[in-house]
């Protein structure tokens, strides 16, 4: 039997994306079953249909409303600070000096950190009474006595900026890679016409690492639009529930009051603005320019 190599790769590939969607479609399905049902983790062989009244009891849940703008808040702030904290550490690893691939290295190190040890990491360093950012800041002058950084203003904003420390790094090498095609011809000839650093940016690096930057906000998206373990090792989803994502409060409905059918039905909520979101990067990415 003569097999081309469209027909080898054929026999390879589909037997992968058959387990593939099985191991993403079954769960999906599964959850989206779970939504329309009262399932109760206490007592799983009884259940009855519900259709819609989940998803519309989560409408009118005030603690879920909340956890949403707390969701939309978070993932506004840590997919800015990931997307320009990501460009910049691209940046500077793409020049080239003694000890770069040192730096590659260290720059690397947040990322392998577990994200629950972020969290752990983060409430010891800010915390009001021994923590390091206190310490730092009373011994500049800045600041007078023990100072509570973690308050209901301020908490959602602190775990956006451990969070990107955590994941920015690993972000940073998808920029670095599209950098490293940016002709230097282009920089050259950007210089002689006398372009600006901002204009060399805007019209010479942009268009190489779009589409870079454009997995970048995907990814950071998804993952901090799903983030819970942060938020639990770091704030508890508090004070007063000022850290509390749609998640999370999915998470407590799923595992902590056993309401497996409304947990459910507030995840598939959380799907679709991350759909919706990732749609938007997309269509704002990838439009061609008139």
């Amino acid at each position: 039997m003569n097999l081309t190599e469209q027909k080898i790769a054929f026999v390879l590939v589909v037997p992968l994306i058959a387990v593939a969607f099985f191991v993403n479609g079954y769960p999906i399905v599964q959850s989206f079953w779970l939504s329309l049902t009262d399932t109760n983790l206490s007592d799983l062989a009884h259940y009855n249909f519900v259709g819609a009244d989940n998803y519309v009891n989560g409408l009118n849940d005030f603690f879920f409303q909340r956890s949403a703008i707390v969701s939309i808040r978070f993932v506004a702030e840590t997919t800015a600070m990931v997307a320009v904290a990501s460009i910049a550490i691209a940046l500077v690893l793409n020049e080239k000096f003694r000890g770069s691939g040192l730096l590659k290295v260290i720059v690397i190190v947040p990322w392998a950190i577990s994200e629950y040890a972020v969290g752990i990491l983060g409430g010891f360093f800010l915390n009001a009474n021994f923590g390091l950012w206190n310490g730092v800041l009373t011994n500049l002058g800045l600041i007078k006595g023990n100072t509570n950084w973690l308050t209901a203003q301020m908490a959602l904003d602190w775990v956006a900026i451990f969070y990107t420390w955590n994941i920015a790094p690993l972000m940073s090498f998808f920029i670095l890679t599209s950098l490293q095609t940016v002709p230097e011809d282009l920089y050259k000839m950007s210089r002689v016409d006398g372009a600006s650093p901002f204009r060399r940016f805007r019209y010479v690096t942009f268009p190489f690492i779009r589409y870079a930057l454009l997995i970048v906000l995907v990814l950071t998206t998804m993952a901090a639009g799903s983030a819970t373990v942060i938020m639990y090792s770091m704030t508890l989803g508090g004070p007063g529930g000022a850290t509390q994502t749609a998640t999370y409060y999915s998470f407590v409905q799923f595992l902590q009051k056993r309401q497996l059918g409304y947990g459910a039905a507030l995840s598939w909520y959380i799907f679709i603005f991350l759909i919706a979101t990732t749609m938007l990067y997309f269509y704002l990415l990838t439009r061609r320019r008139k």
